[in-house]
């Protein structure tokens, strides 16, 4: 018998086979301590949230389909720094999860092998080992065992793509930690409409939704 290992983190298969998350009037629901940012482009919104995310802001991304699947793969994430234990620690208290609990990485494919030594796929399926020369600037997202469960992200994943891009000329890191958008014991949020009346709630700094970005002031 013959085995072989299939490397996933070129495959193009979307996964946000899931509904829009449809439109919302951000200047009806504006409180006084938010400021709105609308009609960006996807290059400018991309470059807005990569400064936000250098600077360690907590971002709450809502972008195209659903994701279909047990993962957020950057359509409904929380996103931040991975190279911040403090931001880890802090999205920890806004899910109110266990602080043991592991936070994942995503990461451009071409820069994946220098940072996990195994194979990695686009859906976040696969728990690998980092490595250990890396493992300090990116401990965010390092479980205690030395190892992280990484989502592939390659060309086709245009918007979420650049904004790891953007992110990396920023850093040097062509990743982020990248959880799932929703309140403890409840699903991922869908809409456009729960993720503005989760944002309070969530805590969150920032909340993006197409071409819109609100941040907390």
């Amino acid at each position: 018998y013959e085995i072989s290992v299939r490397d996933w983190s070129s495959d193009v298969c979307s996964s946000d086979l899931g509904p829009d998350p449809g439109l919302v009037n951000v200047a009806s629901t504006l409180a006084a301590d938010h400021r709105v940012q609308a009609g960006l482009a996807p290059g400018d919104l991309a470059s807005r949230v990569a400064d936000l995310l250098a600077a360690h802001q907590v971002v709450g991304w809502m972008q195209g389909g659903m994701e279909f699947g047990p993962r957020a793969l950057g359509h409904r994430s929380i996103l931040a720094h991975p190279g911040s234990t403090a931001v880890r620690d802090r999205i920890n208290q806004i899910k109110r999860r266990a602080p043991y609990r592991p936070l994942a990485p995503a990461v451009l494919t071409e820069h994946k092998s220098a940072f996990f030594t195994g194979p990695i796929d686009p859906y976040m399926n696969r728990t690998t080992s980092v490595r250990p020369a890396k493992a300090a600037r990116i401990a965010g997202v390092v479980h205690v065992d030395g190892t992280a469960r990484v989502q592939a992200v390659g060309p086709g994943r245009s918007l979420f793509r650049a904004l790891l891009e953007a992110f990396a000329e920023r850093t040097g890191l062509p990743l982020l930690l990248n959880t799932s958008l929703n309140l403890k014991g409840r699903p991922i949020l869908r809409t456009a409409e729960q993720a503005l009346a989760a944002f309070d709630e969530l805590g969150l700094s920032v909340q993006i939704g197409r071409a819109s970005c609100r941040e907390r002031v």
